[in-house]
Formats: structure tokens, sequence, C-alpha cells
């Protein structure tokens, strides 16, 4: 058996936990990526993106150059065509390779992807089950397994996280540090699974049942940290939905990080779990950046269309401590949502900018299959069935640039001053929304004055990692370029 793992752009813990299982029972493992450069979700060229057949061919060629037995692939609805087309491709070429598919878009569109005839199997949820089960040669009993059987369609139990005897899993990190050299100062990582929420926007609301969440044990995962910086990494970035939301469990975890591990890092924090204790103790563990998810300062809009049980009072205590605590911090924002006016989205930037957030991280509503946004964007009239058609078919609109929903110019504009709160003075800033001084600005700016801001916050702040990473990766994705054109 030979497993050949497919990934673009982004370092996957999933894969990195489904190695150390194949390591486990000795079983044969290789990594294809695809840097994704201008073409990943965070930034689409069109120029680049017509080159997507000669970069499919190219992967496809590298994968069966590796003599798989298996592929798999990791499917987010923005990668979905061009991984179709690779699955193509190996299908054309060696019918005897079984073609494996998981991922966010599997788990919510199963049926239409086996339906393509491109995937033997489908897996829902997490699948390090699934996993152990393909060791042993059983792959069909593996939990969230689905396939197609004397024409119907079979559809294993799942769950949305690991079974607890895969919880405390090593992230085995060689084959990615081996495909993306940039990535070596920093571990990403997660401390736990799933989230409580389920607001209309995320993946999680496709759900009818909450999603459990489930926690690494400490200790395990300290050990496991302590022999990542002994292997010379620098920083952490934790990716955990709800890093800080079991107060007695952060309290602990905090506690022995600062004793043991004490590098730098980043979170994601859910403001309403944000305290004077906490806050504390995340600086005193060196924490450098928190981010954390406003969306918009209107209770009604948050509660009415994004189905968030916070309150935007909630939101700025937990501004004003992290500002108190000299914590940098990021701001989620999001345009497009039903019965927003420009006044709403100016009165919540001005709160923002009142706490000195290290960026504003701006976003157009946009929708994924089965999301709950998406019936309610259609009541409203704010989408067509068409767009909902199209996207269960991966063609997706970008969070990045415009979103599902046609907004007013005006807030584009707004973006602009919005990404300059990180670099100018709060003063400066106040005056140009007040006065409405960003009419005057091309919206077609929107996009560049992001990744511009971006780029100057992250050299001269040094505490955006996340960003970093995404110059390192275009860096060298472009120096790599360069040398070949050269030679």
């Amino acid at each position: 058996m030979k497993i050949v793992c497919f990934y673009e752009a982004y370092e996957s813990l999933a894969f990195e936990r489904f190695f150390s299982i194949f390591k486990k029972y000795y079983i044969d493992h290789d990594l294809v990526m695809d840097r994704g450069i201008f073409s990943d979700y965070s930034i689409i060229n069109p120029f680049f993106s017509k080159k997507i057949d000669s970069l499919v061919k190219m992967i496809s060629d590298d994968i069966l150059k590796k003599e798989p037995t298996h592929v798999m692939f990791s499917v987010f609805t923005d990668n979905l065509i061009k991984i179709q087309k690779i699955a193509e491709l190996i299908r054309s070429k060696n019918k005897n390779i079984q073609i494996i598919a998981g991922g966010p878009h599997s788990t919510t569109m199963y049926r239409k992807m086996l339906n393509t005839g491109l995937f033997d199997i489908v897996v829902r949820g997490a699948g390090e089950d699934f996993i152990r089960c393909l060791c042993n040669n059983r792959p069909l009993d593996g939990k969230g397994a689905c396939y197609i059987k004397e024409n119907n369609i079979v559809e294993n139990e799942f769950s949305l996280v690991p079974e607890e005897e895969f919880v405390d899993l090593k992230e085995d990190k060689d084959l990615f540090l081996k495909n993306m050299p940039w990535n070596r100062e920093y571990i990403h990582t997660i401390s736990s699974f799933g989230c409580y929420f389920k607001c209309s926007y995320c993946y999680h609301s496709v759900f009818q049942k909450p999603c459990k969440v489930i926690r690494k044990n400490i200790d395990v995962f300290i050990d496991q940290l302590l022999s990542l910086k002994k292997q010379g990494f620098k920083k952490v970035v934790f990716h955990d939905d709800l890093f800080i939301s079991d107060r007695d469990h952060i309290i602990r975890f905090l506690t022995e990080y600062k004793k043991k591990i004490a590098l730098p890092f980043m979170c994601i924090v859910y403001p309403a779990f944000l305290d004077k204790k906490i806050c504390r103790l995340l600086k005193e563990a060196g924490c450098v950046n928190v981010e954390i998810g406003s969306q918009v300062l209107s209770d009604r809009l948050r509660k009415k269309y994004l189905q968030r049980s916070d309150k935007s009072s909630q939101v700025i205590n937990a501004m004003r401590l992290l500002h108190r605590y000299n914590l940098s911090f990021t701001v989620d924002h999001i345009f497009g949502i039903p019965e927003e006016t420009l006044k709403i989205h100016e009165r919540s930037i001005l709160e923002y900018i009142k706490y000195r957030p290290s960026r504003i991280h701006f976003c157009y509503m946009t929708i994924y299959p089965a999301s709950k946004i998406n019936n309610i964007l259609l009541d409203k009239g704010l989408i067509d069935q068409k767009k909902i058609d199209l996207c269960e078919s991966g063609i997706v609109d970008n969070v990045n640039m415009g979103g599902s929903v046609k907004v007013n110019e005006d807030l584009k504009r707004l973006e602009i001053i919005g990404h300059l709160a990180g670099i100018f003075s709060e003063n400066l800033i106040r005056r140009l929304i007040r006065h409405r001084v960003y009419r005057i600005l091309p919206s077609k700016l929107a996009l560049l004055s992001k990744y511009f801001s971006y780029s100057i916050i992250a050299l001269i702040k040094g505490n955006e990692f996340n960003i970093e990473l995404q110059l390192k990766r275009y860096l060298s994705s472009l120096m790599k370029m360069l040398t070949m054109l050269l030679k």
C-alpha cells in the first residue's frame, strides 16, 4: 500500500495526524503540494487562474510518479474544481488507484461528489477512524466512509470531532516542512476540536446537533510542544475556534505553557469568554496577537442574521481588556449582512479604533454549501438559487473580493480607510470616516489596500505570524519561479 496525499498552499493539521497513524502501521505515504500562488482562497488572480489546466497536469503527473495505490484529497469548496480535474486525470491514466476525498466540502456534498464517479470513497467529518481502518485494509468500515454499492450510496455514521483515543495524536510535520521550508519557524496546532456555536455563515451551521468540544490532554500536549521547541520552532499559532472557552482548562494550560514553552503565540478568542485573569495569563504566557470575531457591532443584525449569541457590549469589553493589557489584536468584520447600512459599519469601525487594533480583517459575506446563511440571503432576495447551485458545484465567490452579496460600493471605500487603522493615528482615521472623505476613493483599491496594509503591519509590528507566512510563501515561490526561468 502506498498513499499519496494532496494539499494546497497551507499546512493541514488533519493530514499531519493521519501521517502519525500511517507511521504507526508502517504504511508508505507521501505528500504532493501546490503552493497556490495567486489561486488560493486568499488571493485569486484571473490571469494565473486561467493557467489551472497546466497546473493540474503537473500535479497529477507528480502524484502518479510516486506510484500510489491510494490518493487522498482534502476538499474545500474553493478547490473542488481543481481537485476534480486532478482526480479525472489520475483516473484516466490508472483506474486501479483508489481515490479518496475528505474535508469540509466532502462532509456536506458527499452525494454529489460520489455521483461524479471520480471518487471511490468520500469521508465525512473527522477521518482518524477511517484512516485506521484503511491501514487495516478495511476502509469501508471506517467512520464517515461513504461509497456506492449496487447503485446505492452507503453512508457510515460520522463525527465532526475525533474519537477520544485519537485526540492526543501527534501532528507529524515532516512532510509539510519538506514541502514548505518557509514554515520551519512556526508551530501550527490546535488544543481542542469542535465548536459549540452555529453562526449562520459558518460550516458548523450545517448540522442539526450541536458539535461537542473535546480538548487535548494538557500534559501530553505540552510535551509535544516542548519536543517541537527543541527542534528549533520559535513561534506558535493556535487555530482553535474556542481556545479559551473552558476557563479552568485554559488557566492550567497557560500556566504550564509559560513554565515549559514560553514561545510567542497567536490565538483565536470568542469575546464573551475573555476576562481580566485570562488576559493577564495570555500576556504572561507570551501571547503576541489575539483574533476576535465581532463581524458587526449591531446586536440586531448579529442575532437575527448571523445567529451569534454574543452582544456588542461583550465585544467592546473584550477589546477594552486587550487594549488595557497591551495585547495586540485583530478584529474580524463582515460586509454584506442583510439590512446593513453604511452608518452601522461606520459606527462599528469608529468603536474598534478606540482600542487600537493591530488590524481590522474585513470579509464579505460568502455562501458555502448548506450553510444557514444561504436560505437567509435567498429569502431576502440578496442571492438566487442559481448562485447556490453554482456554489455547490465549486464555483464559489471570494470572501476577500466582494463575496456573494452585492454591496454598496461605499463599503469597499470604507474598507480602504479601515485597513489604515493599524498604521495611522486614531484621530486621522476618525476624521476620514466622520467626514466621509473615503467616498472619493476608487473602490477597486480595497483589495490592494488590504494586502499593502497587512504587509506593512507584519513588517513593522512583527506579531502577525499568519501574514509573515503568506509573505514568505510568495517570496519563496516567486524566487523559485525566477530561478527556473533563469535556468
